[in-house]
């Protein structure tokens, strides 16, 4: 488990130097354009600084707004370099371009909790769309009164937006009258923004289109396989079990949601089944040497594996690393195939041989791995996965038993692709 963890945490560490990267191009403040590969980042460090390389082996160069004008993910983000106020200066930062056309909608995330949005008419000044909040404390004078009073401690806090941006959105664009019932309920968001942007565009300019920066919107992909391994059952149990380890070769089908909404494109959610015949022998050592007449066959299981769990994926070219982790649920028939003296010394008991085992199982997964597409449609992917399953028996009161699951797969998946 430990050794799982540490080739995880390397895995991670190495490829997450090499992956995020996605094809986009930067602007040199003389106005050339240089394609390549722009670095994803979180929505903060965007207006920060840009990581650009050229190729996807040359080692990513650092931007800073005072060196280029802008930056774009192909058929998505865009970034421009502006001068804002920050702290009573003026500092050049990156700012989001939401949407172009008549009327420009920018915005500049200074942390998740504090986003400013910028308007622009054309080439005019650009004009920060402001929400002031204010803290009043109100006194209280009875159960149905309070009155404001901010000298006394006593009463309650509550938060006032002032809402300066729909007053500067009036004022910018009254040659449009009907925007006015519009503004009254505007909240100020991005999406918000660009609908009024959208729709004063569409007024003013009637033959032109704008255009939106947002970054493309990704559907669900659906992706189907088949797979093979070879997996190895521990059984462990409080006391000695001598039951030698379990081999077989599951075979089973791949479901992969991927380009999941609203989380990532590179995160997805998997649901696998496999069949496995597992078939669990005594020590044969020690039947040897007690049990010279017995078969060391103890019992037989036909099980359902399914593992269920989220993926992330680190595309790097063709091939792309990943790791993951989730639960696994066993659905199991057994077949009893050695004598009951033997399976009572097992589980140290003596137990009906019908009740031994439950008829399903649930634990723990996590794993690594790497899937490489030989076609736009179709990957093969192999995969490491460690399995710790609560209680391997399971019919009886006080099983402390469990049993860890080492597979290797090795599958082909098909992806639905619109």
């Amino acid at each position: 488990m430990k050794l799982l963890l540490s080739i995880s945490f390397f895995l991670f560490s190495f490829i997450n130097c090499f992956s995020g990267f996605e094809p986009g191009y930067i602007i040199s403040n003389e106005n050339d354009t240089t394609i390549g590969l722009i670095k994803v980042q979180n929505e903060t460090e965007f207006a920060v600084h840009c990581f650009f390389k050229k190729d996807i082996n040359d080692k990513a160069r650092e931007y800073f707004p005072y060196q280029i004008k802008g930056y774009r993910f192909i058929n998505g983000k865009y970034f421009i370099s502006s001068n804002v106020e920050l702290n009573g200066e003026i500092k050049k930062v990156f700012l989001e371009w939401l949407i172009k056309g008549k009327l420009n909608m920018l915005a500049y995330n200074n942390s998740l909790k504090d986003i400013r949005y910028f308007m622009q008419i054309r080439d005019s000044s650009m004009i920060e769309l402001k929400n002031t909040k204010k803290t009043v404390k109100t006194k209280y004078v009875d159960k149905y009164t309070f009155t404001n009073d901010t000298s006394s401690s006593e009463g309650r806090d509550y938060i006032v937006e002032k809402k300066e941006y729909i007053g500067t959105l009036n004022y910018c664009l009254q040659d449009w009258p009907k925007i006015k019932p519009e503004l009254s309920g505007l909240s100020l968001n991005r999406n918000a923004l660009i609908s009024i942007a959208k729709d004063y565009h569409n007024y003013s300019c009637p033959n032109e289109e704008c255009i939106i920066f947002e970054g493309s919107k990704w559907a669900p992909v659906l992706s189907v396989g088949v797979a093979i391994g070879y997996n190895l059952t521990n059984v462990q149990t409080p006391y000695p079990s001598h039951i030698e380890i379990s081999k077989n070769f599951p075979i089973g089908l791949l479901l992969n949601f991927s380009k999941l909404p609203l989380v990532s494109k590179n995160l997805s959610l998997e649901a696998d089944m496999f069949y496995l015949d597992q078939q669990y022998n005594y020590d044969k050592n020690l039947i040897k040497q007690y049990y010279p007449p017995v078969s060391g066959s103890l019992f037989e299981l036909q099980q359902l594996r399914i593992p269920i769990f989220l993926k992330y994926k680190f595309p790097i070219n063709q091939i792309s690393p990943f790791i993951g982790g989730g639960a696994t649920i066993n659905y199991r028939k057994s077949t009893i195939t050695g004598m009951e003296y033997l399976i009572n010394k097992v589980i140290d008991g003596v137990w009906p041989m019908d009740e031994i085992f439950a008829s399903y199982q649930v634990g723990w997964n996590l794993q690594i791995g790497f899937s490489v597409n030989i076609m736009p449609e179709i990957s093969v992917e192999y995969s490491f996965c460690y399995e710790r399953m609560h209680q391997f028996f399971g019919g009886f009161n006080d099983d402390n038993s469990h049993n860890t699951n080492i597979v290797n797969t090795v599958g082909i998946s098909y992806r639905f692709i619109k």
